[in-house]
């Protein structure tokens, strides 16, 4: 009988240490099922939309993409006013540039005053574009605070256009 307890007990022993296993291979699982589904969540999570900048800001640049150098190139700048506040003034300012942002020619437009509410406001310039050498450019709108003369707001900047060689 001895021989029968003492297998018994093992056998209860062994048991106990299984349990003990199974109990943590069950815990470990748990645990990457949980880190799974955060992972999920956290990829199908919407990201947070971008808040848009107040003041006054280029919203759009309308003008050809290429055209022969020499001729004067139409560009319409479209700028809003995105702020409750005080209304302001600004001057609209486009630049043409080379690859590396070297400033080659520009065009102002005149003062507008924009206010809260207000539709988008359209200024046609154009811009100069003589003695330029048929090429790859870009251009960059920018709005000018005329009290401070420092730039304000949101810009547009690295807009491609061509210069094509003049025809004959």
């Amino acid at each position: 009988m001895a021989d029968s307890s003492e297998t018994s007990g093992a056998s209860v022993s062994n048991r106990h240490t299984a349990l003990r296993h199974v109990g943590r291979v069950a815990s470990v699982l748990f645990a990457l099922a949980v880190l799974a589904t955060a992972m999920i969540l956290i990829r199908c999570w919407p990201a947070p939309v971008p808040k848009e900048p107040a003041g006054p800001a280029v919203e759009k640049l309308a003008y050809p993409f290429s055209m022969p150098a020499g001729d004067s190139l139409p560009v319409t700048v479209t700028v809003v006013y995105r702020d409750d506040g005080k209304p302001e003034q600004v001057i609209p300012i486009v630049l043409l540039l080379d690859e590396v942002g070297n400033e080659l020619q520009e065009a102002d437009g005149k003062t507008i005053t924009l206010e809260a509410g207000t539709a988008p406001v359209e200024v046609k310039l154009g811009l100069p574009t003589r003695d330029m050498a048929p090429g790859n450019y870009f251009l960059a709108a920018i709005l000018l605070d005329p009290a401070a003369k420092k730039k304000v707001g949101q810009g547009m900047y690295r807009q491609p256009v061509e210069l094509k060689k003049p025809a004959p």
